[in-house]
Protein backbone atom coordinates (compact mmCIF):
# COMPACT_ATOMS: atom_id res chain seq x y z
CA UNK A 1 0.00 0.00 0.00
CA UNK A 2 2.74 2.19 1.17
CA UNK A 3 5.43 1.23 -1.33
CA UNK A 4 2.45 2.16 -4.07
CA UNK A 5 1.67 5.70 -3.59
CA UNK A 6 3.50 7.83 -5.02
CA UNK A 7 1.85 10.88 -2.61
CA UNK A 8 3.97 9.13 -0.22
CA UNK A 9 7.26 8.29 -2.34
CA UNK A 10 7.76 12.32 -1.59
CA UNK A 11 6.19 13.13 1.47
CA UNK A 12 8.73 13.85 4.16
CA UNK A 13 8.17 11.27 6.27
CA UNK A 14 10.33 9.19 9.56
CA UNK A 15 10.19 7.38 12.35
CA UNK A 16 10.08 9.41 15.74
CA UNK A 17 9.50 7.40 19.37
CA UNK A 18 7.09 4.66 18.12
CA UNK A 19 5.48 6.89 15.58
CA UNK A 20 5.12 7.97 11.93
CA UNK A 21 5.68 12.02 11.85
CA UNK A 22 4.92 13.78 8.79
CA UNK A 23 5.93 17.59 8.29
CA UNK A 24 2.84 20.17 6.81
CA UNK A 25 1.57 16.75 4.97
CA UNK A 26 -0.84 17.12 2.34
CA UNK A 27 -4.33 16.58 2.19
CA UNK A 28 -3.49 13.56 0.11
CA UNK A 29 -1.07 12.36 1.97
CA UNK A 30 -3.20 12.38 4.63
CA UNK A 31 -5.79 10.27 3.26
CA UNK A 32 -3.27 7.72 2.45
CA UNK A 33 -2.03 7.98 6.29
CA UNK A 34 -5.79 7.25 7.84
CA UNK A 35 -5.52 4.44 5.37
CA UNK A 36 -2.32 3.04 7.22
CA UNK A 37 -3.34 3.56 10.15
CA UNK A 38 -6.99 1.77 9.66
CA UNK A 39 -5.11 -1.27 8.17
CA UNK A 40 -2.81 -1.30 11.26
CA UNK A 41 -5.70 -0.04 13.76
CA UNK A 42 -3.53 3.20 14.23
CA UNK A 43 -4.87 6.48 14.62
CA UNK A 44 -3.90 9.87 12.54
CA UNK A 45 -3.68 12.68 15.08
CA UNK A 46 -2.61 16.42 14.08
CA UNK A 47 -0.36 18.22 16.03
CA UNK A 48 -2.85 19.81 18.05
CA UNK A 49 -4.21 16.78 19.39
CA UNK A 50 -7.28 16.12 17.37
CA UNK A 51 -8.03 13.21 14.74
CA UNK A 52 -8.04 11.96 11.67
CA UNK A 53 -10.90 9.43 11.22
CA UNK A 54 -10.21 6.58 9.11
Amino acid sequence: MVAADPGLAVARTWWSAGRIVSKNPSDAVIATMREVADALEAKVQGDDGEYYDA
